[in-house]
């Protein structure tokens, strides 16, 4: 008699399990897919186009034309910066990470470009550590101000 309610528990934590696990069948990150970015955690470390946080808030960079300019636009920004690696593309997305000149901390962005709005959304976060004394939000700057002065 105990052995179909231990079935119903097995299979309502297995349905839990894949609902919450953040990939799809195919195996595609849903932040990705949907084209909505990690959330930043608690920690000032972290800034984000996609977030009601004040503290982490940051408006996304406009573009105007083909969606497939403004990301080659974005690429060729990033790649100007030092020490920055292109870590994942795809059409309307790239992930960066971002390694400092003295100690070699590891910083993360994603760029999410919506065609749509004529927005490029961000994330941008520490890997490590608690402070990151503003470097993400100024590193973030910089990238919006060269973009727009390229195009």
């Amino acid at each position: 008699m105990q052995t179909p309610s231990i079935v119903v528990y097995i299979i309502v934590a297995l349905c839990v399990g894949i609902t919450f696990s953040g990939e799809s069948r195919e195996g595609i990150r849903l932040g990705q897919h949907e084209k909505t970015l990690k959330p930043c955690p608690s920690s000032p470390n972290c800034v984000s186009s996609q977030t009601n946080s004040m503290k982490h808030r940051m408006e996304p960079i406009p573009f105007t034309g083909p969606i497939e300019l403004a990301q080659a636009g974005l690429r060729e920004v990033i790649q100007a910066i030092p020490r920055s690696k292109i870590t994942e593309e795809e059409p309307g997305y790239l992930a960066v990470s971002f390694r400092s000149r003295i100690f070699g901390f590891i910083d993360e962005a994603e760029f999410s470009l919506h065609e749509n709005t004529g927005l490029v959304h961000f994330r941008s976060g520490a890997c490590s550590g608690y402070y990151d004394f503003g470097v993400n939000r100024s590193r973030m700057l910089r990238i919006a101000e060269a973009f727009r002065e390229s195009r």
